[in-house]
């Protein structure tokens, strides 16, 4: 079963996306910030990981950044920042995919079963 982490502080965003990210079939954990997002991927392997770029206790950027120096797990963002340039930065900060809020959610489940 793949392992996917969703770090999103919006309490009912993420439960919606565990919830169905859970019925296709994935084992979801989630994390509302930074430090519980970092957390997670110190103590469990994860196969994709959902982030948010504005959490309360930090950029999702600089976690993105962070992430990517140790790992090659995938990383879709997630945020409601979609001017050209913020997603050049989320891109460049080593992110594999940069989902824009709002979105579909047959969308998101079509882009986490490509990475």
């Amino acid at each position: 079963m793949k392992r996917i982490l969703i770090v999103e502080d919006d309490n009912l965003l993420n439960k919606t996306l565990a919830y169905n990210l859970t019925s296709d079939g994935y084992k979801t954990t989630s994390a509302f910030d930074v430090k519980s997002a970092v957390f997670q991927l110190s103590t469990n392997e994860y196969e994709l990981v959902l982030l948010d770029i504005n959490l309360p206790d930090g950029s999702g950027l600089a976690l993105c950044s962070q992430i990517r120096r140790k790992s090659r797990v995938p990383i879709a963002l997630l945020t409601a920042k979609d001017m050209e340039m913020d997603i050049v930065k989320g891109l460049e900060s080593g992110a594999d995919d940069y989902i824009t809020k709002p979105f579909s959610l047959m969308v998101l489940r079509a882009r986490v079963r490509a990475l």
